[in-house]
């Protein structure tokens, strides 16, 4: 069934106008009685005129429009401000209906000729704050930007069917201006830009003054809604007129997402105990709460039933009316206003000859309507039960089946009451024949008046609802019988006060007599356990059964996981437990019939040795000895195949369950890995950042809940889409989030918070870390230094998978070439080392201890110039060694990176370590990852990947380059480049050394091609590679990124004092932020320069 609608929600809003009415903020007429509330919507608002002379005059049309529920009202209007200047003809009160609207001409004759501003206040039953202040403004002699609508509002209840609405940008100054940029914000999925000019800082678009040719321009918006939602949001233009505030002008955005709710009441439908075939009635009224019509396509009654066969609807319960009207399917759909209501009538009439009502009623009204809370169906549960006792008998039949001679079995027997009142069995007759017997732990046996041929039984029983008492019914064969012989009986039930029970109940038992008895189990429901595809890192649980099913009894003594061989791989015993059994082992003499319940787990925490798609799998022994041929050992179950190859030493079972699954791994990554917004001003806000979320495993991901931790309101999320959701690997989500300094006391306060991404997926969540300071200063001046050589952080990527061990040395030998390059050019670089394995821990042939996946290697773990003997520690690190252990089996190159370059390994908090909590830990003295410090923000990046195999990590080569190349920005293209030595694209090669050569490599080279990073083969030498790749990494800088978004017409270069001219001695280049040198005005060495600007403000 699906999720009951927010109950608390539906009582708000119905409590809304009570409250207002209660505070005297809303007129408590007739429309508050009937639940309905006016809306009122001006438009244009504010209204702008552009300037004219004194004595002459101008006119715009004002769109009055009730948007709500109820009768508008519009009583008195007050003017403040520059009234004078302004006049509406036939201006008097009024009514509007709900979707009724009004048109007025609004007239501007100046009398001064100064720019200024008027109000005119509508009133009535609307309070004040609900669009009923109209703004006028005039703008004199000057450049002035209208926007209409304004605001924005847009209304829809077509889900999945965009509504698209055209927005008029309109000069109506007398002076030219330009725009430069159009953005959104806008808190929710669905929302675009349909059509609007290409616009840039380079290329803005100039209106002319109003009245002319290209004084305006259009843009055209569109919302696909996909919930219920009521949000604002602003339509951003950064623009030159007189009145864009800080370049900007900003147009309120309002959305609602109107639909149908269902609200069912009561819900659950609850007939209680009702007496055989005395139909009782219960009403079910269906409310429409929501905003918008609500469309009920179909509604009918389902059977819920447990019994086998049972039919589609239940026989003893049926929908009587819908509405006052006779209830038909086909005729069903009904069609709700806000505020309206059906009744259906329900009606419930348990039958004594009806085998079904023994269970009671359990069944549910489907609603199949418009109601997106309810999709694809909504439901109504409707329950009910006979008011008597109601008997089950299970089983109703019992088959013992052979049984040797000698020897006893056993079976349960239950009487159970799933009836409202208490049965009473007054006779529960033993078996006639002799190889039969009925027990009970506790009752006594005795005579009994109306048992067949007077024998003796148990009685009066007494059951309450609810419970049962189970009875051993036993057989033994006796030790002459013949082979083959049958055995039947009945247990005879009678004076029962359950009224379906006519002149009693019996439970036919048989047997059949066999020779020597003999042990065989049978595991229920099979032999072999799949638990399918399993996320890694979960735990699931299982349990079959074990049931003696031959004509003698067995000894069930032990069970384990069996050893073998291949344990020492992933995939084999190492993600199994046997848990036990119930009843605990061993078990002597379990008779035919009996059974044990096995419980084990499945547990995996890493690949298969053989890779992601492989199957893990193991068997679980039992040693069972049959009791009846000198306890030999039992074969059942499954025989273990070719795998399993047991240990020096040790007995193969010949009784096992085969344990099968695969682990699947539902990994969340996004993109960019953190936002850090920088220096906001107050009063602005940053630049908008997309986050994009993939599934980068080989298992579904479902992101439940999206959320900011920490926040305290000054980041803001938009465009979360209707949760949850799940993406299939390969599969990706977008959402935005935006830093808004709020008080003046942020100033130079850094907030550090998170994006929380949380559901079923590795870990259980994601985290994207959050920073951005606040500032009261726009005007910004950085500082730069032009060095020889720039600074580099270099990671680099080296398989230790165990083919690697002479290419390891021969890197280790060539590295010194790369490091002089660094050397000539003076380079602030930093070096750090991880491996190609991304599971299990990692050891270093030069330094002690294990790291996860991704974690730093060697020694210092991060080395610069300033390390003591960095050449050797380089050298060093680079030679992580080679293992052979599964987990380094698969080169995942891409994927360390990713790891290395992500939260929580790359995170630096920035804070002391007393403020440490777990993901984090405490790093050279301050908080954040285990690569703390590694990244800087003024250094490019550059990756070495070391391989002789292809690059094998999950995800497609699209992420890992965007991932890569957002870490520095998508646009700094000149701040990362990913180099390799590996295997070629299309062919393997050989290094003519007897060390196997390589793998063909294509993601490798195509990684590199794609982010103009240097190539070459691991199979040739590579000193030149190496350095070719220094020489990318180390060059001249003459590229310089500035800090905050600059405004490009304030931009100032200084180099000791003199301002340099642009276009000249350099460019500003908006898409990368960032000032390029001239050739010829490049700064000598160690010359300090500064540019001053000021930031955008968004």
């Amino acid at each position: 069934m699906n999720p009951r609608p927010d109950l608390h929600a539906h009582l708000r809003r119905a409590a809304l106008p009570v409250l207002l009415c209660a505070l005297a903020l809303w007129s408590c007429g007739e429309s508050l009685s009937e639940g309905r509330a006016p809306d009122l919507v001006l438009t244009p608002n504010p209204m702008q005129f552009a300037s004219v002379p004194p004595g002459e005059e101008i006119v715009q049309t004002l769109t009055v429009r009730n948007a709500g529920t109820g009768t508008l009202r519009i009583e008195r209007f007050t003017w403040a401000g520059m009234a004078e200047e302004f006049r509406i003809n036939r201006l008097d009160p009024f009514e509007l209906e709900a979707g009724e609207e009004r048109q007025f001409g609004v007239v501007y004759a100046p009398v001064t000729g100064e720019a200024g501003e008027a109000t005119l206040r509508f009133e009535g039953n609307v309070p004040d704050g609900r669009g009923n202040l109209l703004r006028l403004t005039t703008g004199g002699d000057s450049s002035r930007i209208q926007v209409q609508p304004n605001p924005i509002r847009i209304v829809s209840s077509s889900f999945g069917e965009r509504t698209e609405i055209g927005v008029t940008v309109e000069n109506i100054g007398n002076r030219a201006f330009e725009v430069t940029e159009i953005e959104t914000f806008v808190p929710t999925a669905g929302f675009e830009i349909l059509e609007a000019p290409e616009l840039s800082l380079a290329e803005p678009l100039e209106l002319a003054p109003g009245g002319r040719d290209g004084s305006t321009f259009s843009i055209t918006l569109g919302y696909t809604p996909a919930d219920v939602v009521s949000v604002q949001g602003e339509l951003i233009l950064r623009c030159t007129a007189q009145n864009c505030v800080s370049n900007r002008f900003v147009v309120p955005i309002e959305i609602d997402s109107l639909a149908g709710e269902i609200l069912a009441e009561p819900d659950p439908v609850q007939f209680g105990a009702v007496p055989y075939d005395a139909p009782q009635q219960e009403t079910l009224t269906i409310t429409n709460v929501g905003a918008a019509e609500l469309g009920i396509e179909d509604i009918w009654l389902r059977n819920l039933s447990p019994i086998p066969g049972a039919p589609a609807t239940p026989a003893d319960a049926r929908i009587v009316s819908i509405g006052g009207e006779e209830y038909d399917r086909a005729a069903s759909s009904r069609s709700l206003d806000p505020g309206d209501a059906v009744e259906i009538v329900l009606e419930y009439a348990p039958r004594v000859a009806d085998p079904d009502s023994r269970h009671g009623l359990q069944a549910e009204v489907v609603l199949i309507s418009n109601d997106p809370f309810r999709q694809p169906e909504g439901t109504v549960f409707v329950g009910g039960s006979p008011a008597s006792p109601v008997l089950v008998i299970d089983p109703p039949d019992i088959d013992f089946g052979i049984i040797a001679r000698g020897i006893t079995a056993r079976r349960s027997l239950r009487f159970q009451n799933v009836g409202s009142a208490e049965l009473v069995i007054n006779e529960i007759c033993s078996p006639r024949v002799a190889q039969f017997s009925l027990t009970h732990p506790t009752l006594t046996a005795g005579p009994l008046q109306d048992c067949p041929g007077g024998g003796g039984g148990f009685g009066p029983v007494r059951i309450a609802p609810g419970e049962e008492e189970l009875f051993t019914v036993s057989f033994t064969t006796p030790s002459d019988a013949a082979f083959n012989a049958g055995y039947n009986d009945l247990i005879w039930i009678s004076g029962v006060n359950d009224p379906r029970v006519l002149g009693g109940e019996s439970v036919p038992l048989t047997a059949v007599a066999g020779t020597e008895p003999v042990c065989e189990i049978t595991f229920l429901p099979t032999a072999t356990h799949n638990f399918g595809q399993v996320i890694r890192g979960t735990v699931n649980d299982a349990s079959v059964r074990a049931r003696v099913t031959g004509s003698g009894p067995c000894n069930m003594m032990s069970g384990a996981i069996q050893s073998n061989f291949f344990d020492i791989l992933p995939g084999f015993g190492e993600f199994y437990r046997f848990l036990g059994t119930r009843p605990g082992l061993p078990q002597v003499g379990l008779a035919p019939g009996e059974e044990v319940e096995i419980d084990f787990r499945y547990e995996p925490r890493v690949a298969s040795a053989f890779g992601d798609d492989a199957r893990d799998e193991t068997l679980i022994g039992f040693n069972v000895q049959d009791p009846n041929r000198g306890n030999e050992r039992v074969q059942c179950g499954v025989q273990p195949g070719g795998f399993a190859i047991p240990l020096p030493g040790q007995e193969q079972s010949i009784c096992n369950v085969r344990l099968q699954g695969s682990s699947g791994v539902a990994e969340l990554a996004t993109i960019p890995g953190r936002f850090d917004a920088g220096d906001v001003t107050l009063g602005c806000n940053s630049q908008t950042e997309t986050i994009t979320a993939y599934s980068i495993g080989n298992a579904p991901v479902v992101v439940e809940s999206i959320s900011l931790e920490g926040c305290d309101g000054r980041f803001q999320l938009a465009g979360v889409p209707l949760l949850p959701r799940q993406l299939d690997p390969q599969q990706q989500m977008e959402i935005q989030v935006r830093y808004t300094p709020r008080q003046p006391d942020d100033d130079g306060v850094t907030t550090s918070c998170r994006i929380a991404f949380t559901g079923q997926m590795t870990g259980g969540r994601h985290i994207v870390p959050l920073r951005g300071t606040g500032t009261t200063r726009s005007r910004q001046v950085d500082r730069f230094t032009q060095n020889s050589g720039q600074d580099v952080d270099i990671l680099m990527v080296v398989d230790n998978s165990g083919s690697m061990g002479n290419l390891q040395n021969s890197f280790r030998q060539r590295i010194q070439s790369f490091v002089s390059r660094a050397e000539v050019f003076s380079s602030n670089f930093q070096v750090g080392v991880v491996t190609t394995q991304t599971e299990g821990t990692i050891p270093h042939d030069n330094f002690s201890g294990r790291r996860e996946p991704g974690e730093l290697l060697g020694d210092p773990r991060i080395i610069t110039p300033q390390t003591p003997n960095y050449r050797t520690q380089i050298q060093n690190t680079v030679l992580v060694g080679v293992s052979n252990s599964p987990e380094s089996a698969i080169e995942r190159g891409f994927e360390s990176a990713r790891l290395a370059l992500s939260d929580p390994l790359i995170t630096d908090l920035d804070e002391d370590c007393s403020a440490c909590e777990e993901p984090y830990l405490c790093v050279d003295g301050g908080c954040g990852g285990f690569n703390r410090g590694f990244v800087r923000d003024n250094a490019s990046l550059q990756i070495i990947f070391f391989s002789d195999e292809e690059e094998q990590s999950r995800g497609d080569l699209d992420f890992f380059v965007d991932f890569f190349q957002s870490i520095k920005g998508m646009r700094n293209t000149n701040l990362f480049a990913a180099h390799s030595i590996s295997g070629p694209r299309d062919r393997d090669c050989d290094d003519g050394a007897g060390s196997g050569g390589a793998d063909r490599a294509p993601r490798y080279v195509d990684i590199t091609t794609r982010t103009g990073g240097v190539w070459g083969s691991i199979c040739e030498d590579f000193t030149g590679t190496l350095e070719a790749i220094a020489d990318i990494a180390f060059q001249a800088q003459i590229e310089f990124y500035l800090t905050r978004i600059a405004d490009p017409a304030t931009i100032e270069v200084r180099v000791g004092g003199t301002v340099m001219q642009p276009g000249r001695d350099y460019r500003y280049f908006p898409d990368t932020n960032s000032i390029v040198w001239e050739e010829g005005s490049i700064p000598a060495e160690n010359t300090e320069f500064e540019v001053e600007y000021e930031a955008r403000c968004f």
